[in-house]
């Protein structure tokens, strides 16, 4: 693979380490004169970091399970019936929905607009963030995306495996300090036709973590 990696679990004991490594040196700071002061703040910048990139990691993977779910109902044909016959059902997943704000933020919190029509508050009943039933209200650091069949970020950044019809692609992109350069998020995930049922990727796809 190029250009990303495979995330698992341990941030919490990762972020605790660096703060208690950060807290170590900033008490030593009149003992060791500035070096120590200056680590501790190298330190904790990383922790903040870390911190911010634990948004991404975990609404990625919400919206994941939401498509999950999504592809497990049922969708009834909307074809004409005649009397006495039942309408066929069918299990598809959700149509992609728009990004989440249009553009990345740089370095700063983006409050998702809650009215109708608006942000994750757009698609209907086949696509799109209603078809998901996924919403976040709170200021977020990311822009967030779902692709379905087409349009995958995470080919063009490093994904080693084929992306098309019938995978899907759960995507955070971010800027937490603003430069420009931005960290990305995915989670895969592929109907298989003989199963009937959906298999995600078993880790988060990361680049360029916490940037």
């Amino acid at each position: 693979m190029v250009g990303g990696r495979r995330y698992r679990g341990g941030r919490g004991a990762a972020t605790a380490g660096l703060l208690a490594v950060a807290l170590g040196l900033a008490c030593g700071k009149g003992e060791g004169g500035g070096g120590g002061a200056g680590a501790a703040l190298g330190a904790v910048e990383d922790y903040l970091r870390h911190s911010k990139a634990a948004e991404p990691k975990t609404q990625v993977g919400a919206i994941a399970r939401s498509a999950l779910v999504a592809f497990e109902r049922e969708h009834a044909s909307q074809d004409l019936l005649e009397p006495g016959m039942a309408a066929a059902v069918s299990r598809r997943l959700c149509g992609a929905a728009v990004a989440v704000p249009a553009e990345v933020p740089k370095g700063k919190k983006y409050q998702p607009d809650t009215a109708e029509g608006r942000d994750f508050h757009t698609g209907d009943a086949e696509r799109g963030w209603r078809c998901l039933r996924f919403d976040v209200a709170e200021p977020i650091y990311c822009q967030y995306s779902y692709a379905a069949d087409t349009g995958f970020k995470a080919s063009a950044r490093g994904y080693g495996r084929p992306l098309g019809p019938g995978a899907f692609e759960a995507a955070a992109e971010c800027d937490f300090d603003g430069d420009g350069k931005t960290s990305f998020y995915a989670r895969i995930g592929r109907v298989d036709p003989e199963a009937g049922a959906v298999q995600l990727d078993p880790e988060l796809f990361v680049v360029d973590d916490g940037e």
